[in-house]
C-alpha cells in the first residue's frame, strides 16, 4: 500500500528532488530539503493511509525501507525521463509559450501567447473568472535564476495581473526560489502548470460566490 502510494506520487517526487536538491559553492549537493520533503510525504500520504488500515504502529519499522524505495523509484523514474526525450526538448522558445498558454486553454483559460516585442516580460496573458495569470515561460538546459523571476514581477505590475508564475522544463536557483518566495511568484515545472491554475481557478470562483 505504502509502495503503490509513492508510485503514484511519482512524477511530482521526481520534480521535488530537482527543485529541492542544489550544489553549493564547494560542489558538494546539498539534499536537506529535498530530505524534509520526504518526511513530509511519509506523514502526509502515507501516515493517513496505514491509521486507516490500523498499521500505523507499523511506520517506525518501515520507514528506513520507505526512504529508500523513494529514492529508487525517482532514481528510476528520472531514468525513465532521460531515455524518453520530452517532446519540449525539441521546441524553439516561442513555441514553448505556445504549448504553455494551450495548456491553461485545454482548462478553460482564455490564454495567449504575447508579441515578441514589447511584451514587459510576459510570454503569456491568462484571464478566467475575472482574473489574469502572467507567464514567463523559460525552455532552458541549466536552473532558472533571479532575472526570470523579476521580469514576470515586472508584467504582473505592467498589467495589474493577479497571479504571476515562472514555468519551464527546468529547476531553479535557489535564490530564485528564495526572491519567488518573498514576492509570491509560482515557480513550475510544465507539467504542474494545470494543477497550479486549476487551483487559482478554484480560488478565484469561491471568491466571487
Amino acid at each position: 500500500m505504502a509502495i503503490n502510494e509513492i508510485k503514484r506520487h511519482r512524477k511530482i517526487l521526481t520534480l521535488k528532488r530537482e527543485q529541492l536538491c542544489y550544489k553549493d559553492d564547494y560542489g558538494s549537493i546539498i539534499e536537506d530539503r529535498w530530505f524534509k520533503e520526504i518526511q513530509r510525504f511519509i506523514k502526509t500520504r502515507i501516515h493517513p493511509r496505514l491509521t486507516k488500515k490500523n498499521l500505523v504502529d507499523l511506520l517506525p519499522s518501515i520507514k528506513k525501507q520507505l526512504v529508500k524505495h523513494i529514492h529508487i523509484i525517482v532514481e528510476q523514474t528520472n531514468l525513465e525521463k532521460k531515455q524518453n526525450v520530452n517532446n519540449v526538448n525539441y521546441l524553439k522558445p516561442l513555441e514553448y509559450e505556445a504549448f504553455c498558454a494551450n495548456l491553461l486553454q485545454q482548462i478553460g483559460w482564455d490564454a495567449k501567447v504575447t508579441n515578441a516585442s514589447g511584451d514587459q516580460g510576459a510570454d503569456v496573458i491568462a484571464y478566467k473568472n475575472n482574473k489574469t495569470l502572467i507567464l514567463q515561460c523559460k525552455l532552458y538546459t541549466k536552473p532558472v535564476g533571479n532575472k526570470a523571476v523579476q521580469e514576470v514581477l515586472s508584467a504582473k505590475e505592467f498589467y495589474h495581473a493577479d497571479y504571476a508564475a515562472v514555468v519551464s522544463n527546468a529547476s531553479y536557483t535557489v535564490s530564485a526560489r528564495q526572491l519567488a518566495g518573498s514576492v509570491q511568484v509560482a515557480l513550475l515545472h510544465h507539467e504542474l502548470l494545470q494543477q497550479f491554475a486549476k487551483k487559482l481557478s478554484l480560488k478565484t470562483k469561491s471568491k466571487s460566490i
